[in-house]
């Protein structure tokens, strides 16, 4: 294995003769098709500008609805702001440009005229295409109701996984007292999906969606009722006074998030000017995730320029393990850690799984009830709106879990929050903001500013400023951490294109958190930046080159010393820095390559340095006229420990997404199927291997595997009629 010392040269030495590969490959390719790139293409550069090492993001909602307007594009003459900008291709300098330019010249009369928009520059146009539509040949309005519940898309999917080595949660380890053996996992290692769903265009949807996660029971013992989470919805778009109607499951956004905003929330990418949060008001749920969404009914209403949404939601949630009660007075100071009767002390677990007798002990045993409302008064170039939310439980809950920098987290039965945001744009230069406070005094502000300084620069501001004890549900504001509770920060974005074909991004976000986190035992800060800057002199070829590094201030592990009886932890800073060149090159119609070289580094005074790199090579391959289509790649990565992982995008079957981590020393390959066996039927099939070159067991516990490769298989069909 290579020494830290060897990596620098290492590392310049590989990057050196990839970057001759590609040149070469360039020079000897002369073939110049002209045809547009594969909408699917996009979706996926839109993943993976959004896969920065945020884990835990529910990427297929973004997926599915690119994939939905695919075949129902948006009406550039009639889409809102609200449904352009949550279509993530276009920022909001755009979208109001595209506003303000039908208010003031008329409806587009073609495709052509989107070139005369301002703002809207050919790179843009060409990715929104498969997207959008200009003055469509129907009217989906003037359709009847009844009419849109039996016509249109019906679609129906089946999807099976599997990690094919056993893994300790499955082995039998104990004997039950009848003397039958039992495993921690009451399942099968298999992971099965199921969905089916009607669309009229994007007016109307309803559809059930049904997931058994690995280790779960199916159609027995504990899960008798067969799948363990069910999701249902009906949702419908409407043009006269009832602009939506959500029934069952469905997705609320308010505001730029500080009070409501359920379902996926996007952060710091690539797309660095694009920072606000905005999107139609109620969406209808169609993940798996068993937490973050809505269970009950909602409607959005317009009476001329005033829109009013209101909602109820009831679901059963699952809790964790009851444990003593402490209490902490205002200075941290434990004043009481024996339980009483009456104290309840429970944790919100979020990740779904009921895998083992524990986590059915705790399945759907609180109640979470959620009445919220949002009315805000829409002019031509301003719009300001109010929200409110009221989120109770059948139980007294106490999520400081007794530590003292999560005192601030919720305690009680019930919550009430309410804010006040608006929108202003003027000229070339668009404002948003919000301001909110909760019945606990917590309060959070965001503001943030876009604006077009010149045809080739966009820049973007961001102050937000959150107090340490503001808390809600669904808080999901643009921010460093989940919620941002404690946190300050500002942040600058740029988007330049200096010269035709070239287009540079880039951001810097400095941030500090006034009170303690899990991992560090004093007010800390951190900055955070990225720069990329991409190359596309044609449609067949883009070259793109990426710098990020973050740095946060976090405890010292190894270094304590004992004070008055206390232990004081120091703090020192953390910095992870990330560079890759990523080149995609189009063949021909068929054949679509993809390279990439990344390069991750770790750096803290009381460890030693640490870096990795990643190298993979993608293939894309759609045959003209067949029915098969092939993806694959073939990764080697060596990076020492976890701290120096590299995240990718990879491509899986339809609606479904994979961003690992790449982390220790070995390679990694997948291949990804697709046929078409009839017109209405296609089946994908995908492979996944890793090898490790550096251990013989991967990971640990229930997930342990004793050997050093892993195997994961997926399946999926789905039937259009």
């Amino acid at each position: 294995m290579l020494e830290a010392t060897d990596y620098p040269l290492f590392l310049l030495y590989m990057m050196s003769r990839f970057l001759l590969l590609i040149f070469a490959l360039c020079v000897a390719c002369t073939l110049q098709a002209q045809e547009d790139v594969a909408p699917a293409d996009f979706i996926e550069l839109l993943a993976e500008d959004l896969s920065l090492g945020e884990e835990g993001l529910e990427y297929d909602a973004i997926l599915e609805y690119l994939n939905e307007l695919q075949n129902a594009p948006l009406d550039l003459n009639t889409a809102t702001a609200e449904e352009l900008s949550e279509t993530r291709l276009l920022n909001d300098l755009q979208v109001n440009s595209l506003v303000q330019y039908r208010q003031t010249v008329g409806e587009l009369i073609n495709q052509y005229e989107m070139q005369a928009v301002p703002n809207w520059d050919l790179p843009t146009i060409r990715k929104i295409l498969p997207f959008i539509k200009v003055k469509g040949d129907l009217d989906d309005y003037q359709v009847p109701l009844l009419r849109q519940l039996y016509q249109g898309d019906d679609q129906l999917i089946l999807r099976w996984s599997r990690t094919l080595q056993t893994q300790e949660g499955y082995r039998k380890t104990d004997t039950l007292a009848d003397g039958t053996p039992a495993a921690p996992y009451l399942g099968s290692p298999d992971k099965i999906y199921f969905r089916y769903r009607h669309q009229y265009a994007n007016r109307l949807s309803y559809g059930i969606t049904a997931e058994k996660d690995a280790g779960e029971e199916f159609f027995q013992g504990t899960q008798s009722q067969g799948f363990d989470f069910y999701s249902a919805h009906l949702f419908v778009k409407g043009n006269g006074i009832m602009q939506q109607l959500a029934l069952g499951d469905f997705e609320a956004r308010f505001g730029q998030g500080l009070v409501m905003w359920s379902g996926l929330a996007f952060g710091k990418s690539a797309e660095s000017i694009r920072i606000s949060r905005q999107g139609t008001r109620l969406r209808p749920y169609t993940s798996v995730a068993e937490y973050q969404f809505l269970r009950g009914a909602a409607a959005t209403f317009q009476f001329k320029n005033i829109e009013c949404t209101v909602l109820a939601s009831r679901k059963a949630i699952d809790r964790g393990s009851k444990s003593d009660t402490v209490r902490i007075d205002d200075d941290g100071i434990i004043i009481d850690d024996e339980f009483q009767d009456g104290d309840v002390l429970y944790n919100i677990v979020e990740d779904g799984l009921h895998n083992t007798l524990t986590d059915i002990d705790n399945k759907n045993a609180l109640q979470q009830t959620d009445i919220a409302a949002h009315v805000r008064y829409k002019g031509r170039q301003f719009q300001v709106g109010a929200s409110g939310l009221r989120t109770s439980f059948d139980e007294n809950l106490d999520l400081s879990n007794g530590q003292t920098y999560s005192q601030y987290r919720f305690k009680g039965e019930a919550l009430l929050g309410g804010s006040v945001d608006y929108r202003w744009t003027w000229r070339n230069v668009h404002f948003f903001g919000e301001a909110a406070m909760t019945d606990k005094g917590g309060t959070a502000f965001v503001n943030g500013m876009m604006a077009s300084l010149h045809p080739s620069f966009d820049m973007s501001l961001l102050y937000r400023n959150i107090s340490k004890d503001y808390f809600t549900f669904y808080a999901t504001p643009f921010a460093e951490s989940v919620g941002g509770m404690g946190e300050q920060g500002t942040y600058i974005g740029f988007s330049f294109t200096p010269i035709r074909n070239w287009r540079i991004n880039g951001y810097f976000d400095m941030f500090r958190n006034r009170w303690l986190r899990s991992d560090s035992d004093a007010p800390a800060y951190g900055y955070d930046q990225l720069v990329q800057a991409t190359y596309a002199p044609n449609k067949i070829l883009e070259i793109q080159v990426r710098y990020k590094s973050e740095t946060k201030q976090k405890n010292v592990n190894s270094l304590t010393q004992v004070l008055e009886g206390a232990q004081m932890t120091y703090l020192e800073e953390e910095t992870i820095d990330n560079f890759r060149v990523n080149v995609a090159y189009k063949l021909n119609k068929s054949l679509t390559l993809k390279s990439r070289i990344a390069i991750s580094g770790y750096d803290r005074a009381s460890t030693e340095k640490e870096h990795g790199y990643l190298l993979f090579q993608d293939i894309d391959w759609h045959p003209f006229g067949k029915r098969y289509s092939i993806k694959a790649r073939y990764a080697f990565f060596d990076t020492p420990t976890y701290n120096t992982r590299i995240y990718a995008y990879e491509n899986d079957v339809l609606y479904s997404y994979s961003v690992p981590p790449y982390y220790g020393r070995g390679t990694r390959w997948y291949a990804v199927l697709r046929y078409k066996v009839l017109r209405n039927l296609d089946i994908w099939l995908r492979y996944a291997r890793t090898d490790f070159d550096d251990r013989t067991v991967i990971s640990s516990g229930n997930n342990q595997i004793n050997g050093s490769a892993r195997d994961d298989v997926r399946a999926q069909i789905r039937w259009k009629f």
